[in-house]
């Protein structure tokens, strides 16, 4: 999920943004005319092509109050720390950056 979540690759980019410009079109692939021509559409249009930002691993929904701990999240959790070594840096950042606010909170 962490390393899906912060690809920089363009079509899961794309995919996850659901942007219809990009290398994924409804034959799965584009050839670089098509790809060409809608960055001169965007461009004519007066509409400058963004450059997706980086993308953020979004904490999973915490119980409501008075439900007990999800044991699934604090295992799901214990598995993503394990291997952190073996993931991207950009995965390992948005990672740490996800789990520092609930730091002080009931997760272990």
């Amino acid at each position: 999920r962490e390393v899906l979540l912060t690809s920089d690759t363009p079509v899961v980019s794309q995919f996850l943004a659901g942007r219809r410009e990009g290398p994924i079109g409804m034959s799965e692939e584009k050839d670089a005319a098509t790809l060409a021509a809608e960055a001169q559409l965007s461009d004519s249009l007066g509409g400058a092509r963004t450059i997706a930002a980086p993308r953020t691993v979004v904490p999973q929904l915490e119980p409501s109050p008075g439900m007990p701990v999800r044991q699934g999240a604090l295992r799901r959790r214990e598995r993503v720390m394990a291997m952190m070594g073996q993931l991207p840096e950009a995965a390992r950042t948005a990672i740490l950056n996800s789990y520092a606010p609930a730091a002080g909170g009931a997760r272990a």
